[in-house]
């Protein structure tokens, strides 16, 4: 890596519900400055998420340990891990300046009091083309920082509604595609900031999502539909409004669904946050880039790793003392020293927290590199799910009945793992005010 004395500056991206087959060598966008940073550093092409949702996700990967119990707390909102257990801690202790831009709903669950700038969090309505771009390159610009420092951006540009200039006549594969380019250039105007020599990029995801192969968002409404929209909801009562409004969402899907083949383009019609709370590779699998100072030139790296992996990885380039214990993840440097890393499955928990479902179905399972295992959380024999990734890459066809000793030899290593690794962590409840933030928020992501 290099001397101890050096201290090089981190700048770490999470881009919200970025997935990997959109991040990189996706035959629909241009992004020169994505395929430049891949070239020049390491990127972890089968990189993969233990939840699919932003707060359990992001906690997961600045503590290194698995999301152990977010499918039991839906009625309970918890603020994020404690600093004790924190690798942005680890970093203060070690020197380090720590700074953040982050979306209000991200800086209201808790993540605020890691960073140490007043001016964190950015609304719904700042995009990169809108305020946010300048936002963050004022932060980066000479100075503003002091040095070593590690700056934490949290991009929401990717999550649904998708915000692109002109998005109302476009589809969301459409809006997807396009804010992807989007990002591309901003990262362009990143790296006009910042030297490589001297800082450390790590660009990742929480999650991904569903992208629908078809849908009725590229449309626009007449005015008598508008004013009829209007006219009901004046006289009919809130309640009837969304009861008539699910139905009319089901009945689309299904007429949506009918038209499809595949079972891969038919579950793109689903919601994230759905019923249903499956970890299907749209949802989990993520890109994870290092480049930058540290970092050789390794280009793509196809091993199996963990999300968790990220910041073990990041305190191993830094030749940083004080390693934490108890952690799930590890260091990934040996691979981009081309050294043999025994695969470790990959724990995977569907949370349940912050979703308007009522009676939402967790699932728990593990992946390999060859199989995708999971069931319900609650009753091991429901909802049992068994892919085979090397024949099967979109999961399609659920093996669970034709592989019943694969099922059960998967089934045994998932209760190892959760027996083995489940160290408890005491995690700190919202009170009745600080919930209803929380809750307004998520509103207006769409979760609730």
């Amino acid at each position: 890596m290099f001397n101890k004395i050096l201290k090089p500056n981190i700048l770490f991206i999470v881009l919200d519900a970025c997935r990997a087959d959109k991040f990189y060598d996706n035959k629909n966008t241009k992004t020169p400055t994505i395929d430049s940073l891949v070239k020049q550093g390491a990127y972890f092409s089968q990189a993969i998420s233990s939840t699919d949702y932003t707060m359990s996700s992001i906690s997961s990967i600045f503590t290194a340990c698995y999301p152990f119990g977010v499918g039991d707390t839906k009625q309970y909102y918890y603020k994020t891990h404690s600093d004790s257990t924190s690798y942005i801690s680890n970093l203060k202790n070690n020197g380090y300046r720590c700074y953040a831009t982050m979306h209000t709903g991200l800086h209201s669950m808790g993540f605020s009091s890691y960073f140490e700038n007043i001016d964190q969090s950015y609304p719904s309505e700042s995009q990169l083309y809108s305020g946010l771009s300048d936002k963050i390159l004022e932060m980066l610009k000479p100075g503003v920082m002091k040095s070593p420092w590690i700056y934490f951006v949290h991009v929401l540009a990717l999550h649904r509604p998708i915000r692109v200039p002109n998005f109302e006549n476009m589809s969301i594969n459409e809006r997807y595609d396009r804010m992807m380019e989007i990002i591309d250039s901003w990262l362009a105007k990143v790296l006009d900031t910042v030297d490589l020599k001297t800082t450390l990029i790590v660009i990742t995801s929480d999650h991904g999502d569903y992208i629908p192969v078809i849908d009725n968002t590229a449309k626009t409404s007449s005015i008598f539909i508008e004013k009829s929209k209007s006219l009901i909801k004046f006289f009919l009562p809130k309640s009837q409004i969304t009861t008539m409004h699910k139905k009319k969402k089901k009945l689309l899907r299904d007429v949506r669904s009918s038209k499809l083949k595949s079972n891969y383009e038919k579950r793109s019609l689903n919601e994230r946050p759905d019923e249903n709370r499956f970890q299907f590779d749209e949802l989990i699998r993520i890109p994870i880039l290092f480049v930058g100072c540290g970092v050789p030139s390794v280009n793509i790296i196809k091993n199996l790793v963990r999300s968790i992996d990220i910041f073990p990885t990041i305190e191993n380039i830094l030749n940083l003392p004080n390693k934490k214990s108890n952690i799930h993840g590890r260091s990934l440097v040996p691979l981009f020293e081309n050294k043999e890393l025994e695969e470790i499955p990959v724990y995977m928990e569907s949370t349940t927290i912050h979703t308007g479902q009522k009676a939402p179905k967790p699932v728990i399972g593990i992946r390999t590199s060859t199989y995708k295992y999971f069931r319900s959380l609650k009753i091991p024999e429901n909802n049992r799910h068994l892919y085979d990734l090397k024949i099967d890459p979109l999961e399609e066809n659920n093996l669970i009945e034709k592989l019943p000793e694969k099922a059960n030899e998967m089934e045994k290593l998932l209760e190892q793992i959760r027996d083995e690794t489940n160290f408890h962590t005491t995690l700190e409840k919202y009170d009745d005010e600080e919930s209803k933030r929380v809750e307004e928020e998520l509103k207006k992501l769409g979760y609730i």
